[in-house]
């Protein structure tokens, strides 16, 4: 076989290579499924590689002397189908993007030899093919009809529409023609009726919102269909159980405002109202209705409103509640034949109630509590029996009974109680015990039967309970053989009681097998049982062995007998793994008196002696009312009658010839098994046991697996195809999935997701034919998530379509536009404002104070200062007028203001700060006019006081730095362009 390593060439290329061919280095190789066929059919040749995908198709040299042909690759699968019209074996070659693959080879018949077209009896009960050259129409066999798509196949027409084609207005479906329609009924190329927006193309449902418009709450928008505005959609916590309370979580987006509240109808006369919550583009409702506990089971219509304008609808399922009380299902029966006991009457100890069987034997207890009851059953002419039972709320106990039939009280009871003993003479002793097991006194007769003479006691008066022994003798013949014994009965009047004295025989041991025959597989054990006997007139000591072929064993080797005493042992024997055919074995006893020897035998059974040439698991077709699947049986053990049988739990399969007579070693035989596929579920394997027996032995024990080839197919939609969420939050969507094929279907649902945090539930489901479910889809993208549009795909497979792999059913498409968090309107800074100092000027008098801003935002902020409410006649400048802040930065920007008239009266400016995203921030600052007039009152260049000197003298240095400052931001701004934000702070503290 082929092995593909995980090198790669030298070429960039990444391929896989395989070494497995001759040393020749392919990067693909073939394999034909089936890889035997007859002249007529087809087998399709698969390439595979390590990613074989479109565009990298190829061709394949199908070696039938017909045309190359081109292969389809669908999802990196690529696969082509090839003919071969007569027998012969071919080699396929193939080409592709790799080169040269690996070949295989064909094997193609002559002829069909499998299952039969009529089953006919010919003097025994196998069925036998009957062939014929040509079918019924005249088509020879392995060739196509006139009346497609039936084709000749070993004398018999079938369907095999993947070759013959189909008539006009049907297309394949496997090898069956169907109408041109797809899974809901719907012409090819005409609009479903069911599932607005879908055309049937070419057999499959799939949206064309041009030509057939948009599904209700959706329009069509650029060729494709989209949520209609507002959209809603309405889901439930059900099923829930009567008498609790449904949870109605109503989804609603794209409204115009934030709706506050919306209408929930419940579905049984009550309305309620849902709070609700979110933002005008994506929120949720929440409600809750109530249900009677009277009200189930019944699934109610839940309808939501916003304003009386946007509805969208829902269900909740209502169940039974949970049950509080359990029931018990008396059976009473009778112990010796099993039939059922009708008007038995059954009594519960701890409630006192009672109940009588009907004609079944059977009797309900229904609503009690949990607990654990005691039953009495009692009926005329039997004992009564009692049994307990454990009830648990909401099941059925089953409490069965069976009855004795009462037998009549003897108040007799009579016990041989005398160790029997062979004595010299002729005279044999013996003793009796007899009980009164009455309260009152009892006569009682005595008489003796033998055919010897007995001399005893005739008659008994025993009191209340009391015990008697009595003691007899028989007289009989010196040399007395045989088995005779004596009768002694003591009769009462109302009962009698009889006890049987064994006679003493003088004979010695005696040996006899129990089990002369046995049959065993090797590898096992094969016991028989034996019985030895003491005949002689005193105890003796026994000593057993055994001679034969293999190792054996007794359960007990040494034996000590008294005279008459007879004692059981089983002796066994090894059966070694390679043994076969018959043996005997001799089992000796040995005494003092004598030794006795038994023979037994031992017939040895081949494991492997019956085999069958059924594998796999068959496919069936599902319109076939009846298929006989033929089944070789070879015997490579005994000649003999063999029994076939074939089970399954429920499976209608059965054997059409269950005895096979006289069955030959190394012959074989047919048997059939019919199968009705009608009956089978579609999609899935049916298992069987088949068993082979002989003698009660199991000689072939095989699994029969049956699948039937059921429709494969599912409507896929999302409920919306775009949605908006904002980093830090989430939205959800659903995605249907609704099963409308005619197989139960197992569904995979993944998602390739191009942030993080998107998540589906469930994953995985599982629907029957006709059914749908939702899948909600969370999106969560995290605060770190980039803003802006993805796409991410969710793929849908099913899981049985194909048992080795998944099945890409469709792939749907949501676009996801992540937003970022909405800014606040008011800016996140911190502002300090120093004190205003004045200067005198030979012109004017000059105000100025410091700004002091911090950025407590995490991004960056571009800032623009500037002054409103400058009286007129002033002039100002600030400096810097614009900087740039990084998060937690701080910096500083002098006004200067050139006053007039400044110490006449108190002034009030007002420093307005603009972010570049258009917010913006004021803080007021007073011009004192007292600080004015005591600048203009003083000399020198600076008019303050010394300490006020010091002040202004700090305050030029102050705008001397920020200048100094800005200038170098400015300057490491032009050389650090691709700076992100934050590092360009960074860089100014280092």
């Amino acid at each position: 076989d082929a092995s593909v390593s995980s090198g790669s060439s030298g070429y960039g290329y990444g391929y896989g290579w395989d070494w497995g061919y001759g040393g020749y280095n392919y990067g693909c190789y073939l394999t034909a499924a089936p890889a035997s066929i007859y002249a007529g059919e087809s087998a399709t040749i698969y390439v595979e590689s390590w990613s074989l995908t479109s565009p990298y198709g190829g061709y394949i040299d199908c070696g039938n002397g017909l045309p190359a042909g081109m292969l389809g690759c669908v999802y990196g699968s690529c696969a082509y189908s090839c003919y071969y019209p007569s027998s012969g074996q071919y080699w396929v070659m193939g080409y592709s993007g790799y080169g040269i693959c690996a070949p295989t080879q064909v094997n193609v018949g002559s002829q069909y030899a499998n299952g039969p077209g009529v089953i006919v009896t010919t003097g025994t009960t196998t069925p036998t093919p009957a062939p014929q050259r040509t079918c019924t129409d005249g088509t020879p066999w392995g060739f196509c009809s006139s009346n497609r798509p039936d084709y000749c196949r070993s004398g018999q027409l079938i369907e095999k529409a993947s070759l013959c084609g189909c008539p006009d207005g049907q297309s394949p479906s496997g090898d069956s023609c169907v109408t041109a329609t797809c899974s809901d009924g719907t012409e090819w190329g005409h609009c479903s009726s069911i599932y607005h927006g879908q055309l049937c193309n070419e057999g499959r449902l799939v949206e064309d919102a041009v030509r057939c418009g948009c599904p209700e709450g959706q329009r069509r928008q650029d060729g494709v269909c989209v949520d209609a505005r507002p959209f809603c959609a309405v889901s439930t916590n059900s099923p829930q159980r009567a008498g609790s309370s449904v949870a109605v979580s109503i989804e609603y987006a794209d409204f115009e405002h934030a709706p506050k509240s919306a209408r929930v109808s419940c579905g049984n006369g009550n309305d309620v109202v849902a709070a609700c919550g979110g933002a005008a583009s994506w929120g949720r409702c929440n409600a809750v209705c109530n249900y009677d506990q009277r009200d189930y089971p019944k699934t109610y219509d839940i309808t939501s409103s916003f304003s009386g304008i946007t509805q969208c609808r829902g269900s909740a399922e209502v169940i039974p509640p949970l049950a509080t009380t359990g029931t018990v299902l008396a059976k009473v029966t009778d112990c010796a034949s099993g039939a059922a006991i009708e008007s038995a009457s059954v009594h519960v100890v701890q409630n006192s109630s009672t109940r009588y069987t009907d004609a079944n034997g059977e009797a309900q207890f229904k609503n009690l509590a949990p607990a654990t009851y005691t039953l009495q059953a009692s009926a005329a002419g039997y004992n009564p029996a009692y049994v307990s039972s454990s009830v648990s709320a909401g099941e059925i106990s089953v409490a069965s009974m069976c009855l004795r039939k009462s037998t009549p009280y003897c108040d007799i009871t009579a016990e041989l109680v005398s160790e029997q003993s062979c004595p010299a003479g002729t005279t044999q002793a013996f003793q009796i015990k007899v009980s009164n097991t009455n309260g009152q006194s009892k006569n009682a007769s005595v008489s003796y039967s033998s055919p010897y003479s007995v001399s005893g006691p005739s008659y008994l008066v025993l009191g209340p309970l009391e015990s008697r022994i009595i003691t007899g003798t028989i007289t009989h013949d010196a040399d007395l053989a045989g088995a005779t014994a004596a009768s002694v009965n003591i009769n009462s009047g109302s009962c009698v009681a009889n006890v049987v004295v064994p006679l003493c025989l003088n004979s010695g041991i005696t040996l006899s097998a129990n089990d002369e025959v046995k049959s065993a597989l090797p590898g096992t054990k094969a016991c028989y049982g034996f019985t030895v006997r003491n005949r002689g007139p005193s105890e003796t000591r026994v000593q057993l062995s055994a001679t034969g072929d293999f190792s054996s064993s007794f359960d007990i080797e040494r034996i000590l007998l008294a005279s008459q005493e007879s004692r059981k042992f089983t002796y066994c024997v090894d059966v070694p793994e390679e043994a076969l055919g018959q043996h005997d074995f001799v089992v000796r006893a040995s005494s003092a008196s004598n030794d006795a020897n038994a023979s037994v035998r031992l017939s040895v059974l081949r494991t492997d002696g019956i085999s069958s040439d059924f594998t796999g698991c068959q496919t069936l077709q599902a319109d076939n009312a009846a298929i006989y699947e033929a089944i070789t049986l070879s015997n490579s053990g005994q000649t003999g009658d063999y029994h076939v049988e074939v089970e399954g739990a429920g499976m209608p399969i059965s054997i059409t010839q269950s005895e096979i007579y006289n069955f030959q070693a190394g012959s074989e035989r047919t048997v059939y098994a019919t199968i009705r596929p009608a009956e089978l579920g579609e999609g899935r394997e049916n298992h069987a046991t088949l068993t082979v027996t002989k003698d009660g032995k199991m000689f072939l024990q095989q699994d029969l697996c049956f699948r039937v080839q059921g429709t494969f197919d599912a409507f896929v939609q999302l409920a919306r195809p775009h949605v908006t969420v904002q980093k830090g939050q989430s939205t959800a969507v659903l995605l249907q999935i609704h099963n409308t094929g005619t197989a139960t279907d197992s569904y995979a649902v993944t998602v390739t997701p191009p942030f993080n945090s998107i998540t589906l539930n469930p994953s995985e489901l599982q629907l029957h034919p006709k059914e749908d479910s939702l899948v909600e889809l969370l999106i969560a993208p995290l605060e770190n998530t980039p803003e802006g549009e993805y796409v991410v795909p969710i793929q849908v497979y099913s899981q049985d379509y194909d048992p080795t792999f998944d099945y890409l059913i469709k792939e749907e498409l949501l676009r996801v536009t992540v937003t970022g968090t909405p800014r606040s309107d008011a800016l996140n800074f911190t502002v300090n404002v120093s004190d205003v100092e004045f200067q005198k000027t030979a012109s004017d008098l000059v105000a100025a104070f410091v700004i002091s801003v911090t950025n407590n935002e995490i991004e960056a902020a571009n800032l623009t200062l500037d002054l409103a409410d400058v009286p007129e006649g002033w002039t100002y400048e600030i400096q810097p007028a614009k900087a740039t802040l990084n998060y937690s930065e701080t910096k500083n920007f002098t006004a200067v203001l050139h006053t007039n008239g400044a110490e006449l009266a108190d002034h009030t400016v007002t420093v307005s700060l603009s972010n570049a995203d258009g917010r913006k921030q004021s803080i007021p600052v007073t011009i004192p006019a007292e600080k004015a007039r005591t600048a203009l009152g003083a000399t020198g260049l600076f008019t303050l006081g010394n300490t006020d000197n010091l002040l202004l003298l700090a305050l030029v240095v102050l705008v001397v730095v920020a200048i100094a400052v800005y200038a170098k931001t400015q300057e490491l701004k032009n050389e650090l362009v691709d700076y992100r934000p934050g590092e360009l702070a960074k860089t100014l503290r280092q």
